[in-house]
């Protein structure tokens, strides 16, 4: 069996890897996430985090921060998922007893003897109930689709864009429960970062006023 790791190891492995993978990353941060190899213990808190780039890497961008910060988070939280042991289905598991039970009644049902709709819907109900099993274990572990709800909310509107806060609202309203578990900051940071990466919109303007539409910037 694996060793479970602690957080702080986890975390360690995560720069390490994400320092030793750096295409991975997106283009502006590939600089400085090739130097974290250089660092022998990067902060995994996020404040201590942000003061450590800003002081010992010398990154003055607060969006260049917030991005490398995110980029990490979720590094580490895909090895984190990675740890936690698969849950045995509760379902599919049966004792010797209701083998026997469910056996009798299949019996009786197919002599006269039972009331076949009876054992009839029970069979449904186990089946049903695996079927909404399987769906949940598959909707949690469905990745986020940050970059198909940008465009989707952009690509509504009748020009095709609309102002910072406006589309972070509808997109977050869009992905629902997939991003329940986020705190506003971590909904912030992931929207900023995650609004970079997609090839397929560009800001206009800046600060408050900053309106971001879908299609290549003009010329």
């Amino acid at each position: 069996e694996k060793t479970k790791k602690n957080p702080q190891e986890i975390w360690t492995e995560v720069v390490e890897g994400a320092a030793s993978d750096v295409r991975s990353a997106p283009t502006a941060l590939q600089p400085f996430v090739g130097k974290l190899a250089d660092y022998g213990n990067v902060p995994r808190n996020e404040r201590k985090f942000i003061n450590f780039v800003k002081n010992s890497m010398n990154i003055r961008s607060e969006s260049t921060v917030s991005e490398l910060w995110a980029y990490l988070s979720e590094r580490q939280q895909e090895a984190q998922a990675e740890q936690k042991p698969a849950e045995p289905s509760k379902v599919t598991k049966k004792s010797d007893g209701q083998k026997r039970k469910e056996l009798g009644e299949q019996k009786d049902e197919e002599s006269g003897k039972g009331n076949g709709k009876k054992a009839g819907s029970k069979r449904l109900k186990v089946v049903s109930e695996e079927k909404i099993v399987c769906t949940t274990k598959e909707e949690e572990s469905a990745p986020i689709n940050w970059a198909k709800a940008i465009c989707k909310a952009l690509k509504a509107e009748p020009n095709k864009s609309m102002a910072t806060k406006k589309l972070k609202k509808q997109v977050v309203a869009a992905l629902g429960e997939s991003v329940a578990s986020l705190s506003k900051e971590e909904l912030k940071t992931a929207f900023k970062a995650e609004l970079k990466r997609v090839p397929k919109v560009h800001k206009i303007g800046s600060g408050d006023g900053a309106v971001w539409c879908y299609g290549p910037a003009s010329q």
